[in-house]
């Protein structure tokens, strides 16, 4: 069960830094020199947002996206 979790959390973060939105220097530019509380909370909402994905997708047992 580990090694399944472990690869979908590497997917998702190679998608995000892939997609050049979790670099760093991006998020530090959109959100400004002075929101280190901003990120942290974007990065929470983030890990919320996707858990719950996750949690509907692995209900219904779902093959693609399109379903949910």
């Amino acid at each position: 069960m580990w090694s399944g979790g472990f690869k979908w959390m590497f997917l998702i973060i190679g998608t995000m830094i892939g997609a050049g939105y979790a670099s760093g220097r991006e998020l530090w530019e959109f959100f400004g020199a002075e929101s280190g509380l901003a990120i942290f909370l974007f990065a929470l909402l983030f890990t919320i947002c996707t858990a719950i994905i996750m949690g509907i997708s692995y209900q219904k047992r779902s093959k693609h996206y399109l379903p949910i």
